[in-house]
């Protein structure tokens, strides 16, 4: 995929498709920067490649290069419901919001 801006062309970007084992990334409190219990990516790495990035020290389990390489997880409406089922669950979820894209993908 190539992504352009207005002014210059900014670098070509691999993206890769993967099956995803879960999409739901628990946290153990609720702190005054992420204000939920849940968070949950449907995707790994990035391609803004900032230079301030927690995500290039902690390599946030991408593949290849960071912010040039992007994994797309293809069955996270599949897995995400089988989570959110309260059916199969052995404790409930907590009562919080679910962030979407709180992160580079560390689910």
């Amino acid at each position: 995929m190539n992504i352009y801006t207005k002014k210059e062309y900014i670098e070509l970007v691999t993206i890769r498709e993967i099956n995803a084992k879960s999409i739901l990334r628990k946290s153990k409190k609720i702190d005054s920067w992420f204000i939920s219990h849940y968070g949950m990516n449907l995707y790994r790495g990035c391609n803004h490649n900032c230079v301030y990035c927690d995500g290039r020290s902690e390599g946030y389990y991408v593949e290849g290069e960071f912010g040039k390489d992007v994994s797309v997880k293809v069955n996270a409406i599949d897995v995400l419901r089988k989570e959110l089922n309260p059916k199969g669950k052995r404790t409930p979820f907590k009562r919080s919001f679910i962030m979407i894209g709180g992160g580079v993908g560390d689910s």
